[in-house]
């Protein structure tokens, strides 16, 4: 079996969109918020993240030979400016089709659409388990419109964009990847 997949969005799921009252209020947050800034095209973006997660990111994947790709507004800057900020271990970004697509919340079903496109096309050319981890999986992905992702070698986890990706919802990837390996 293909070492897995995993395809993961950045702001939303990585970075916490929420206030710091949202991130208090949650008990179940893999480790302590760290503050940094991502320098991109010429501006600084705040952003907050979990040292933890990332790290326990990166040893899924070393330990699975699992992939890493960002599938995220940010591009081919998730690679290059997000990657050294945080330290994560993505090898690269997935391309899909976000051009015209409005960034604010009435694009999220045209931005749904577009990544899933980009998900199943990569599947299709490279078969393998894949864990996909977006803040904006919505029921638009599974609904009938949809063809179906393989569910028995797909775990697609939405976390809420305010706080990212919880301790539960990380143990789900770590135990698919692990799963996926056998």
């Amino acid at each position: 079996m293909a070492a897995p997949l995993l395809v993961l969005d950045f702001d939303g799921v990585v970075n916490m969109l929420g206030t710091s009252g949202d991130v208090r209020r949650r008990d179940d947050l893999p480790g302590y918020v760290t503050r940094a800034s991502v320098e991109s095209g010429g501006v600084d973006y705040p952003i907050r993240y979990s040292r933890d997660l990332v790290d326990r990111l990166n040893a899924a994947v070393v330990a699975t030979g699992a992939t890493w790709l960002w599938l995220s507004t940010w591009r081919d800057a998730a690679i290059t400016d997000i990657n050294p900020v945080i330290g994560a271990r993505a090898t690269d970004w997935l391309r899909w089709e976000s051009d015209g697509i409005d960034s604010g919340p009435s694009g999220v079903d045209a931005r749904s659409r577009a990544k899933y496109d980009a998900v199943r096309q990569h599947l299709r050319l490279n078969p393998r388990p894949c864990v996909w981890v977006d803040d904006e999986a919505t029921a638009l992905w599974r609904s009938e419109d949809f063809p179906r992702l393989p569910e028995d070698e797909t775990l697609i986890v939405a976390p809420d964009p305010r706080v990212g990706m919880s301790l539960s919802e990380l143990e789900r990837v770590e135990g698919f990847l692990g799963a996926s390996r056998h």
